[in-house]
This record gives C-alpha cells, structure tokens and sequence, in this order.
C-alpha cells in the first residue's frame, strides 16, 4: 500500500512517510524554512557531509507514460542534460510518470528527476535534541556549519544559572558600540 502510495505522490513530486500513526504525503515545493541548525545545537557540533557517488548523478531520463494518441498504451519520452553528459558520461534513469498522458508531462517529471540529482550531489547529516522536534521529512532546514562559513558563528546556547541581571552563555561575545 506504502508503495502505490508513493507512486501517487509522484505525480506532484512528491513523497509519502509514516510518522506518528499517519501516512502524510509531502509535495516537494518551495517553502520557508522550520528550523536553523548551527554547529550549537547539534550533537558534538559537528556535521557531517557526503557527496553522492558519480554513478548515482544519472545524466538521461527514460520515461514511460500513457500516450492517448496511440489508444492510450505506453509510449517514452527521454530527457538529456547535455551538461550533465559531457561531465559525467551517459547515466540513464528509468521512471514511469503515473498519470501522465502527454510527452510534456512525462517530460516535465524527467527534467525534475534529472536537475534534483544533479544540482544536490552533497547532503548533510546531524544529529540534535529536542531542537529537531519541529522537524517532519520534507520540511526546508537552514544549516549555518561556522567551520564552512569562514568561522562565523551564528548560533549559541544560554548557560545554567541565568539571573535578571547576568545571562551566562555558551561561548563569549564581544559587542562593539553602536551595534545595537
């Protein structure tokens, strides 16, 4: 079921996840980030990064879809990033656009299956507390990592033993005059 599921959220590029007793479909759009990661409040502030191996940057989409000018049998539309082969080399994807009835539609998912591969070949991974909380699969995340932003640290913790007065923090800060 989870599996006819997630061939239905293709259709609006989409995908389906289990959380909390509930299947919620989640359309990949843009949208405005939930959270702010910083090198504070991850485990051990540290990320860890990994790019993708070049052979799973495919470079050539095969799509099938259903073709109502041919009595309605499947037909393919194929989609080359011309870019994406001269640097990597010929890497198909087969896919199948689940409602599509024209090339341009079937088209349209192949450009999208392709450029996705393409123009995110690295992800980032941590680990945090209640901080991640907020977050459910598909959600839009900042990540501001100050060991890959020239050492500038946007993010911090308040200490143990805050009073009205003083507010002990997690590393110091200096503020010149006049920024405020």
């Amino acid at each position: 079921a989870i599996k006819a599921l997630q061939q239905l959220a293709s259709i609006f590029f989409g995908v389906v996840s289990y959380v909390g007793g509930a299947i919620t479909p989640v359309a990949d759009t843009d949208a405005s980030p939930v959270a702010l990661f910083t090198n504070a409040n991850v485990v051990g502030g540290r990320f860890n990064y990994e790019g993708t191996a070049r052979t799973a940057r495919h470079t050539v989409a095969i799509v099938s879809f259903l073709n109502p000018e041919l009595g309605w049998t499947s037909d393919t539309a194929v989609y080359e990033d011309v870019a994406g082969l001269a640097r990597y080399g010929y890497n198909p994807l087969d896919l199948t656009a689940l409602g599509a009835t024209s090339q341009g539609q079937a088209l349209r998912l192949a450009k999208w299956a392709i450029l996705t591969e393409l123009m995110s070949p690295e992800t980032v991974g941590f680990s945090t507390g209640l901080d991640g909380s907020v977050c459910r699969p598909g959600d839009v995340i900042q990540v501001s990592d100050q060991f890959r932003a020239g050492k500038v640290r946007e993010g911090g913790r308040v200490g143990p033993g805050a009073t009205t007065t003083s507010i002990p923090l997690d590393a110091p800060v200096t503020i010149a005059a006049g920024t405020y």
